[in-house]
């Protein structure tokens, strides 16, 4: 339902691109795994459900149409590129992360009363672009013409400009507070204002290679004169306590009552299914806006279609020859299974009209012509108990066993905090094994617990003898106290010997490719392209560049040397990670004090713009914590390998 507001105000795009990376780690995740907030069912009335946010659901009719979107904003964007690309895109995650987040950010603008008046929505409907001629509205009656050509259903399109036009208040309201200090807009002059366009050149280590070995004390007294090149890292051993989580869901007992009681409550919304229909379909393509002999043209291919369905033709082989679906074409012309609201209203009034194994007359939609067969009826129900009790045990007891660790990490934390008697003790008194991690850089695996990065930048967060709070681990909770400390040291020779012998042997290529740099650069800007040359080294130019947009052999030395030369200068022997760079400075800009002011106001903006929308990602993030989102996995999964089709 979005495209025709993104249409009218393409600006607005900006606004679903913060909400699809705030929101796209979270469905990631449940795309792994149809667990932790997934559910399934529909909603009271009937209608299948993708997703939910507090009161605001997501239909599938939603989902699908928004998902169509996507996909053709992709196609468009990519151009030729889009098949080989399209691969690597997950658009249902796209979709359904949009979907929720604009879910969020509505729940939160209704709360603080930013919803639209009708005669806003009116207003927005009216001067929107698309609906305009000349300057002028469509009329109410060409209007609803051309939503219910595009399959929109009238009320369910303005809730959603209103729903928009929350979310832009919303936006707005949160873009109040950010503000660009004058030192950020310096440092952005400096990234991005300032230019330069240079030409340069590049010797590259690899060709002052030298067939000569370093001597077994040429690599001592190497590894003694650059001792900080070769300390060990700092090390520490902690002991730790784990709380476990498995031990706990084993132990934990969920009565036969409380499996009831949840299974009652939630059989009306988790539990039930729609009235569902199988159908196949053969569609032969109108175009938008045909000429009425085209029309004619299209109906007689589908009667003619129609006519050796009836006459005996086999259905499916007739759908994969001419069906102009591709994506049910190939299946024979199947659709799956689907409820009320999946299809557009012609389409779903005729298939649930038919008996099953009935073929339709011609039914036309915004598409098309459609032949439908009725291949299957599931009536409405709900999933028995006896299906979905082992799922509720897992879902209660996960809640139980977590309920426990928290108390007995809550009980551990406090009797640690008292410090009446030591780590150790502590640990025993409470029935806990205390183990230690060995000695272990930052980063390292802890022993037997494996790579637990954020246990190991608390243990190296922490001091001498200091023991940490609660930290989440994959397995459960732990604590953790530093018992040792080992400094860093100046590692054996034996140790490094290969690493230093390399070191040296480098050292050597660029000295001597720094010599060959310096003729070039001694050379002045004059003679920088004659010295070149006898250097035999290519003579390279950047054309205008930024900091940001310089050549990838420029690191930071480079560009801080030509940022702050004139033009005219030779800059160099200057070290890089491709080699040993000279550059000469060609241009530099902006010119003139009117010329960086009007810059300066334009890269105000652009961090005034980047700030309101890293506020309004931030609030997505903590409305995503406080109301998580729930998934319905199996009607995303159905929708999916529809979509995949």
């Amino acid at each position: 339902m979005l495209d025709l507001m993104r249409a009218a105000n393409r600006r607005k795009w900006f606004v679903w691109t913060v909400i699809l990376f705030v929101v796209m780690s979270f469905v990631i995740a449940i795309f792994a795994i149809w667990g932790g907030a997934a559910t399934g069912g529909a909603t009271a009335g009937g209608q299948t459900w993708v997703a939910r946010v507090g009161d605001t659901t997501v239909s599938a009719q939603d989902f699908e149409r928004n998902r169509q979107q996507v996909e053709a904003y992709y196609r468009e964007r990519l151009g030729d590129q889009f098949d080989s690309i399209a691969s690597q895109l997950n658009f249902d995650q796209i979709a359904l992360s949009q979907l929720l987040g604009q879910a969020l950010a509505y729940t939160e603008a209704a709360r603080l009363g930013l919803v639209p008046g009708e005669q806003e929505v009116a207003d927005a409907i009216v001067n929107a672009p698309i609906f305009q001629r000349n300057g002028r509205f469509i009329g109410q009656e060409q209007y609803l013409y051309e939503l219910r050509g595009r399959g929109y259903d009238v009320e369910q399109y303005e809730r959603q400009v209103a729903r928009e036009l929350a979310v832009d208040k919303l936006h707005e309201l949160v873009g109040t507070m950010a503000s660009a200090s004058d030192a950020e807009v310096e440092k952005a002059f400096a990234e991005k204002g300032q230019t330069a366009e240079v030409e340069y050149v590049v010797f590259k280590e690899a060709d002052f290679k030298t067939a000569s070995e370093p001597t077994p004390r040429e690599i001592e007294a190497h590894h003694g004169s650059h001792r900080s090149d070769y300390m060990t890292a700092e090390k520490r051993n902690a002991a730790y306590v784990l709380i476990e989580r498995e031990p706990l869901v084993r132990f934990v007992e969920i009565p036969e009552a409380e499996i009831q009681k949840k299974y009652d409550k939630d059989k009306d919304s988790r539990y039930s299914t729609p009235d569902q229909r199988r159908a196949s379909h053969i569609l032969v393509k109108v175009p938008e806006g045909a000429a009425p002999l085209e029309v004619e043209v299209q109906r007689a291919k589908a009667e003619s279609l129609l006519a050796q369905v009836r006459s005996g033709g086999d259905f499916a082989q007739i759908a994969r020859d001419n069906s102009e679906d591709v994506s049910s074409a190939t299946q024979g012309g199947d659709l799956d299974w689907f409820g009320r609201g999946r299809m557009v209203p012609e389409f779903e009034q005729s298939v649930f009209s038919l008996n099953e194994g009935q073929v339709s007359d011609l039914v036309r939609s915004q598409f098309g012509f459609h032949i439908i067969k009725l291949t299957g009826i599931r009536a409405a129900g709900t999933r028995p108990l006896e299906e979905v009790r082992d799922q509720i045990r897992q879902q209660l007891g996960f809640g139980k066993a977590q309920e426990l660790l928290t108390k007995k990490s809550d009980e551990l934390s406090a009797r640690l905090a008292q410090q009446a008697s030591s780590f150790e003790g502590t640990a025993a008194e409470l029935g806990y094994t205390v183990k230690q991690t060995g000695p272990i850089a930052k980063g390292e695996a802890l022993g037997e617990m494996g790579p637990v990065p954020q246990a190991s930048e608390e243990i190296f967060r922490l001091k001498m003898s200091e023991t940490s709070g609660p930290i989440a681990t994959p397995r459960g909770v732990m604590f953790a106290r530093v018992i040792d400390i080992l400094q860093p040291e100046l590692a054996p020779l034996d140790t490094v010997r290969e690493r230093v012998k390399s070191d040296l042997l480098a050292s050597r290529t660029r000295a001597a490719a720094r010599a060959a740099a310096l003729q070039v650069a001694s050379a002045g800007a004059d003679g920088f392209k004659t010295a070149a040359d006898k250097a035999k080294v290519e003579v390279k130019s950047t054309g205008q560049m930024t900091r940001s947009s310089a050549p990838s052999a420029f690191n930071d030395e480079v560009k801080n040397a030509i940022f702050s030369s004139r033009a005219g200068e030779v800059k160099g022997p200057l070290d890089a990670p491709e080699g040993v760079v000279v550059v000469k400075v060609l241009k530099r800009g902006p010119e003139g004090p009117e010329e960086i002011a009007q810059l300066k106001a334009t890269l105000r903006s652009e961090i005034l713009e980047r700030k309101k929308e890293d506020a309004f990602g931030a609030l997505l993030q903590r409305l995503q914590k406080a109301t998580p989102p729930e998934i319905n996995p199996e009607v995303m999964e159905s929708l999916s390998r529809r979509a995949a089709r």
